[in-house]
């Protein structure tokens, strides 16, 4: 078993927001793996995933827009993004959202372009 102490994760940054690894191949997850952002107000850039994701909404308030349909997520939130569904992720602010997302290892992030855009912190 592997443990993963929150103050020694990993963290990394990308236009202002901050993600901390918590779960991911390279601390010795095998089927999942988690991490915890801090998504500062504005958006977070359309995507897609060839698995699910889930969200568990911890503090403040975001937006997650999937194909034409948006929902609101608050602390204590939980959804589910279906695989190769086009989303989006607003912090309409002021204060940042936290939560926790998980995913199958492997992954793979697909900016709104097609590209495999799989982050460093999902490594």
């Amino acid at each position: 078993m592997n443990v993963v102490r929150g103050s020694e994760a990993e963290t990394f940054e990308r236009g202002g927001n901050v993600i901390t690894k918590l779960l991911a191949p390279s601390t010795g997850a095998t089927e999942i793996m988690a991490w915890r952002p801090k998504v500062c107000p504005g958006t977070w850039g359309i995507h897609s995933h060839d698995h699910e994701e889930t969200i568990i909404a911890l503090s403040g308030t975001a937006k997650v827009k999937i194909e034409d349909e948006e929902y609101t997520l608050s602390g204590g939130d939980a959804c589910v993004i279906p695989a190769n569904i086009p989303h989006q992720l607003i912090t309409p602010g002021p204060e940042p959202f936290e939560c926790v997302v998980a995913f199958p290892v492997g992954t793979l992030f697909i900016d709104g372009d097609g590209r495999d855009t799989t982050p460093p912190w999902a490594m």
